[in-house]
């Protein structure tokens, strides 16, 4: 697969919705190299936006939740809650 062929190819997959792991693996079903596959994706890819701080909290705080339902842990339910209710009111995002 040609430059040119490829770069559309990968537009028309991201315009798709697809995933770049899925771009990805098909590129190399079309013999281009992994990391030719991975400099085209990412000329067209957009750049991710950085996660603010409050939203690596707030993500930690939720995932630790979400362990302590899954290990149905009441005690340690109601303390990650009580802290993440109070990280969401300290970083006023309720």
């Amino acid at each position: 697969m040609e430059k040119t062929e490829a770069l559309e190819f990968i537009r028309a997959r991201l315009d798709d919705g697809c995933l770049r792991s899925e771009v990805i693996a098909e590129l190399l079903e079309n013999d281009v190299s992994r990391a030719t596959a991975y400099r085209w994706f990412n000329m067209l890819a957009k750049p991710e936006a950085e996660p603010q701080h409050t939203d690596l909290v707030l993500n930690a705080l939720r995932d630790q939740l979400y362990q302590a339902q899954a290990v149905d842990d009441p005690a340690q339910i109601l303390k990650v809650a009580n802290a993440y209710a109070a990280a969401l009111a300290k970083f006023k995002r309720v």
